[in-house]
């Protein structure tokens, strides 16, 4: 589920073609639809890079957006670990 954004005034034009939007578990860097060991791999092979916004397998590993794969990123996937889709 996406909210709107806060303050956001014309929530009519919101529209998106072309492009694939997929919603995932927090820490499913991966997309597999379950956060398993790969998704810890991952963002520890990533640690300590800057996660660019053209790079998905990067970006992706930076789950709190804050530019850096860090602590607070595995942190977070390994507290939803075994967590998958219905």
């Amino acid at each position: 589920m996406a909210d709107a954004v806060t303050g956001e005034t014309e929530t009519a034009d919101n529209n998106s073609t072309g492009v694939f939007i997929y919603v995932a578990i927090l820490g499913d860097v991966d997309g597999s639809g379950k956060v398993n060991m790969l998704d810890l791999y991952n963002i520890a092979l990533h640690y300590g890079r800057h996660a660019p916004y053209g790079s998905p397998n990067i970006a992706n590993c930076d789950i709190d957006d804050n530019g850096v794969i860090n602590m607070l990123d595995l942190y977070t996937a390994a507290t939803h670990y075994g967590q998958a889709e219905p």
